[in-house]
């Protein structure tokens, strides 16, 4: 039963092992003294005096199983597993070493083999708690939810008001989707570790999800001040995927606010606006970002990509070309340097960036289909349509460049044959606008009057909710709330 009352053989501390001590004491010489040792923090001279040892003494697998506790100590992982194995197949029910050979495996995801060795200690020893959480644990990971939440029930019956065991379940849930069923666990898990900021962030997400904005408030109220920003933050995002865009962006700015130097809170915030597609309002969060860390690649990406969508291109094009220098090997970056001297109608350099960009990522069929744009451009209709059937071929669904195949074919005369790719395209996006026109105009040239005046009528129709569209997200703003939503 040595260390039977630890929680965990890989938490031996110095604590721990001067309780080894007390029970162990009568045992004298080496294995007394290899404990004295660990506790005194000296593990690698604990782990030498443990293996030295020899066979005929009487305690010669006590100090094997604690040698390979020490080794587990100190990360030497593979030791500590074969130095377990040769205990285990010489005591079958040494349930510590069980469990440390379960943590070892969990710790590599060897998950199947870690849950094996748990459930041999709720075999040995179905009255510790530790054995079944372990067990609850390690079936999660391998997506066993509901027998994980049946193990961590034996456990609370075990060990009732467990913080630990709080936190892992209310993690499972929350990890879940499950918020409802998490906060409880959070809660109870936070309010014994009010230090815990991540446990506050996690419950602060749930609250926002169940949408309590009365209690996420008064966790806001409870936390340290430091910590306030980062559930901000948490509930921002969790408001921001549930479509409450006012609410999302009154805590993001709240947090970006108290932190105007910490990256990560500035960059979420960016990523958040351009999500939303609030560009200016992203341009000024990304531009900070990049103030901050000038050489990180993806966010110079980002501020180039939020210029852009602001119709700013020539800055566009400026931030693309400082993320080629930081990002060579990034197709992304090499992409959307393209696509900004296409639209300043620059061919060549367009065409340029956008070979840079296949050669990294060969099977990119919109890269491909942008290359079929430049070609288009350029009135080389033959080497366009050649790209947009190689995008194709990657990408059957790639509605674009279906419709810019079938409008060429179609302004070739190639009538029958273009509107098979346009009737397909409207197949795959039954509200592509300017697919109606070409059907349309492909339909009356082919003599059928109904068909056409119908298709234009459709084109009519999608063209005008187009513009009342287009209107409305044109008049979104950024409204945030001084402090909190």
């Amino acid at each position: 039963d040595d260390g039977a009352r630890l929680a965990s053989p890989l938490e031996y501390n110095a604590g721990m092992w001067f309780f080894l001590l007390l029970v162990l004491a009568r045992a004298g010489g080496e294995l007394e003294r290899g404990i004295e040792l660990a506790a005194a923090g000296r593990i690698e001279e604990a782990e030498q005096v443990f293996d030295s040892i020899p066979r005929a003494d009487p305690v010669y697998w006590k100090a094997q199983y604690l040698a390979a506790v020490a080794k587990a100590q100190q990360k030497k992982v593979q030791p500590a597993r074969a130095q377990l194995a040769r205990v285990l197949a010489r005591e079958p029910s040494h349930k510590d070493a069980h469990y440390l050979m379960g943590m070892l495996l969990e710790e590599t995801s060897e998950l199947p083999s870690a849950e094996t060795h748990f459930r041999a200690v709720t075999r040995l020893a179905p009255r510790e708690a530790r054995g079944w959480t372990a067990l609850g644990r390690a079936l999660s990971q391998q997506g066993k939810g509901e027998a994980a939440e049946q193990a961590w029930k034996e456990a609370e019956k075990l060990a009732p008001g467990d913080p630990n065991l709080a936190a892992l379940v209310g993690t499972h849930y929350h990890v879940l989707g499950r918020h409802r069923d998490a906060v409880p666990y959070l809660l109870a898990a936070w309010q014994a570790n009010p230090g815990e900021t991540d446990l506050a962030a996690r419950l602060a997400s749930s609250y926002a999800a169940c949408k309590d904005a009365a209690n996420l408030d008064a966790l806001l109220g409870q936390v340290a001040a430091d910590a306030v920003p980062l559930l901000q933050q948490a509930a921002g995002l969790v408001y921001l995927a549930a479509g409450d865009e006012s609410r999302a962006f009154g805590y993001l700015v709240a947090a970006g606010r108290a932190r105007p130097a910490d990256w990560a809170v500035q960059k979420t915030l960016a990523d958040a606006l351009f999500r939303a597609r609030l560009y200016q309002d992203a341009v000024e969060a990304y531009g900070r970002c990049v103030e901050l860390r000038p050489g990180e690649g993806e966010t110079v990406l980002g501020l180039g990509r939020a210029l852009y969508e602001d119709r700013r291109i020539p800055e566009a094009l400026d931030q693309y070309r400082r993320a080629v220098e930081l990002l060579p090997r990034s197709a992304a970056a090499w992409f959307h340097l393209g696509i900004a001297h296409r639209a300043l109608a620059q061919p060549g350099p367009a065409r340029k960036a956008f070979r840079s960009a296949l050669e990294l990522e060969p099977k990119n069929a919109e890269t491909l289909y942008n290359l079929g744009m430049v070609a288009l451009g350029e009135g080389n209709r033959a080497e366009a349509e050649d790209w947009f059937r190689k995008a194709l071929a990657l990408a059957p669904g790639h509605a674009p460049a279906r419709y810019e195949l079938g409008r060429s074919l179609v302004a070739q005369g190639k009538l029958e044959e273009g509107l098979r790719e346009i009737d397909s395209v409207i197949r795959l996006d039954p509200r592509h606008t300017a697919a109606y026109y070409q059907r349309g105009a492909a339909l009356a040239r082919l003599g059928c009057k109904e068909e056409s005046e119908s298709a234009f009528r459709r084109f009519q129709e999608l063209e005008r909710a187009d513009r009342e569209a287009r209107s409305v997200m044109e008049k979104k703003v950024l409204v945030p709330s001084p402090e909190r939503p």
